[in-house]
């Protein structure tokens, strides 16, 4: 699920402005909890599970603050096979949909739930969803391990903010690099990643603890030689040299 922002157009807009706090929170917690097509499990429990999973909320309270975002238009509720979804409306004008499939059926798919308060009410067009923005590339999946895979996502970003953007090549080789340095072992691979993240590195390189092993051990040519070799043949600095 991709991070989303808030875009600042809320402080003025009159969908928000006629929400109580509470619905207001519900709302925005919603925003984060939905899956990329702005879709979302409708039962009260879990919604009370995932948007408030620290605070003691009366089930009665979210339904009626989610039956008030439906009624202004914000939120369409509706039923697949007697079972309870919800759409946060004007999704897809706010929204880079990447996922192929929804988690969720789609509101055509069922039929709707009447909200108490004016079922007939215009959707709302609520320009507050966006999500943060990503190239195609850092969408991709590079590992079977949902938290390497996050974690490489963000050293693409690491890269880019170092104006050292990786090209597919150097994607491919930066992956052989962490294999060659941690072979099969993800918890060293993603310790690895951190590592030149934190230290503001361009490059992969092996762990500190590992580096400083060498030299007590007398191995300092040969791990100067990685440090060299994670610069010349990984693509992971592209042609420039340096961090």
């Amino acid at each position: 699920m991709p991070n989303r922002i808030i875009k600042e157009s809320i402080r003025t807009s009159d969908s928000i402005n006629d929400l109580t706090w509470f619905e207001e929170v519900l709302f925005y917690r919603l925003i984060v909890s939905c899956d990329d097509y702005g879709r979302f499990d409708g039962r009260i429990a879990i919604i009370k599970g995932t948007c408030f999973p620290l605070k003691d909320m009366r089930n009665s309270e979210i339904e009626k603050a989610l039956h008030r975002l439906s009624a202004l238009g914000m939120v369409t509720l509706y039923e697949v096979d007697r079972k309870p979804f919800l759409q946060l409306t004007a999704w897809e004008r706010h929204q880079q949909i990447r996922a192929h499939k929804s988690k969720y059926p789609k509101p055509d798919d069922g039929h709707p739930i009447s909200s108490d308060i004016n079922c007939s009410q215009a959707q709302a067009d609520v320009p507050v969803i966006q999500s943060e923005s990503k190239s195609e590339s850092e969408s991709e999946s590079y590992s079977e391990d949902a938290r390497l895979n996050a974690v490489f996502q963000d050293y693409i970003r690491h890269r880019k903010k170092l104006k050292r953007p990786m090209t597919d090549k150097a994607v491919e080789l930066a992956l052989k690099k962490l294999e060659r340095l941690a072979p099969g072992d993800t918890d060293r691979q993603i310790r690895i990643i951190e590592q030149s993240i934190e230290s503001g590195w361009s490059g992969l390189f092996p762990l500190s603890e590992e580096r400083q092993s060498k030299r007590e051990n007398g191995a300092f040519y040969d791990d100067m030689k990685e440090w060299v070799d994670g610069h010349d043949d990984t693509g992971v600095c592209n042609d420039s040299g340096g961090h």
